[in-house]
């Protein structure tokens, strides 16, 4: 050992490149190691088989929420949705709430629902943000199981049946259904697509092993006494109520046969998002420590694993290229290759972005998303230590729009 430190420290180029591979060995266990080690525990170890569907007379009263604003392209589709799920109709009731909508979406909403007692409309005509509209309406449900959506996610018929019957083990505080993400128009952005079919694996492989720890806003199930309101300057409130449900001891289950659709924007907009779950994320990260679900080993490593560990990446990024760029100014051979290779990758990706038609090739169209998505997650750090993070939503539609302004 002692020869191995002086051996450091006669060679600094190979001391710089051990920061390289510090880097780097996060970056290949957050997106490959730990996906591995799930799917290996998860099919050997890993619950199989769903819980029985409750018969209809013990089927939970359910309250299904939607915060919306300027949403008047949707609603009306939404209320029809929602009158198509295969619930017993006295046992399910809706709250849409709007926050200060300019486009008649109140008037439409009232119309599509009329005559529809279970349907009641919150329209407040001051925008104040999400979670201080769901802190308004939440109080307002009477179901048992309180249900978020969005206004533009349709669900299947009998996604909301399939997800309360995780509800009958006592140990259960949430479920989420699978959100699978469609794309409208030619400009959809695929390759969000693709993230999130990843992203699905990986909620599935940890619902198998007890819990997820990585929640669907647009499909997202609570008993209604583990809810309690949020402060109104909350940016992610769907992760914020995950991780408080965990930190209480309950677990969050994954129904891949509840199934509820959305339309992927476009690149721009789908990079705006990230940049707002982006300081949400590291928000959630200081209100619910990582150290309060130590008494829950598998929660803890999987929530290190799964999420602590992407919002770091660009932080193993950088001690990749620092490390490779440091050992190759100390005339380490390694270090100039590795530094050349990355240069060329982020050079790759650069042109990707300046040139769109360079994006028909699947791996450069992956890596570029893959860097763009890192750079949101700086960004929505920075706009958050600089207070200037948002708890008024915009629609990655509109996201769009403000970025062509420019």
């Amino acid at each position: 050992m002692g020869s191995f430190l002086t051996w450091l420290a006669e060679d600094p180029g190979t001391r710089w490149l051990l920061v390289f591979w510090i880097g780097a060995s996060w970056v290949l266990y957050v997106y490959g190691g730990y996906p591995a080690l799930l799917w290996l525990l998860s099919t050997l170890f890993g619950r199989r088989n769903p819980p029985p569907p409750p018969s209809e007379s013990a089927l939970p009263t359910l309250s299904m929420v939607v915060a919306a604003f300027n949403e008047v392209n949707v609603l009306d589709e939404k209320v029809r949705n929602c009158r198509c799920l295969d619930y017993p109709q006295e046992r399910i009731d809706f709250l849409i709430g709007l926050d200060g909508s300019t486009d008649g979406s109140a008037a439409v909403a009232c119309q599509a629902a009329a005559g529809d007692t279970r349907f009641r409309i919150f329209d407040f005509p001051v925008r104040r943000g999400k979670v201080e509209v769901l802190n308004r309406i939440v109080p307002e449900t009477r179901g048992e199981i309180v249900l978020f959506s969005d206004a533009n996610t349709l669900y299947e018929p009998g996604a909301v049946r399939l997800m309360v019957a995780e509800f009958s083990d006592p140990r259960v505080g949430a479920v989420c259904g699978r959100l699978i993400l469609e794309s409208p128009g030619a400009t959809s952005c695929q390759e969000e697509g693709l993230y999130w079919r990843y992203e699905t694996l990986l909620k599935l492989w940890e619902s198998r092993l007890g819990s997820m720890v990585s929640v669907n806003g647009q499909i997202f199930a609570v008993r209604r006494g583990l809810l309690q309101p949020l402060s109104p300057d909350t940016l992610n409130e769907d992760q914020l109520r995950g991780e408080q449900i965990l930190a209480r001891g309950y677990d969050i289950r994954f129904e891949p046969r509840a199934v509820a659709r959305e339309p992927v924007s476009t690149l721009a907009g789908e990079v705006g998002r990230h940049v707002r779950i982006g300081a949400g994320n590291f928000q959630s990260l200081g209100r619910v420590w990582p150290f309060r679900l130590l008494h829950r080993p598998f929660i803890w490593l999987a929530y290190l694993s799964h999420k602590v560990g992407r919002w770091t990446t660009p932080v193993a990024l950088l001690l990749m290229l620092l490390g490779s760029a440091t050992a190759a100014w100390r005339d380490n051979p390694l270090g100039r290759y590795l530094l050349i290779i990355q240069t060329a990758a982020y050079t790759a990706a650069a042109l990707g972005h300046l040139l769109p038609v360079l994006r028909r090739f699947r791996l450069l169209r992956l890596w570029h998303y893959f860097v763009l998505t890192n750079i949101a997650q700086v960004r929505g750090l920075i706009q958050l230590l600089l207070g200037r993070a948002s708890v008024t939503w915009t629609r990655a539609i509109d996201i769009e729009a403000a970025d062509k302004r420019r």
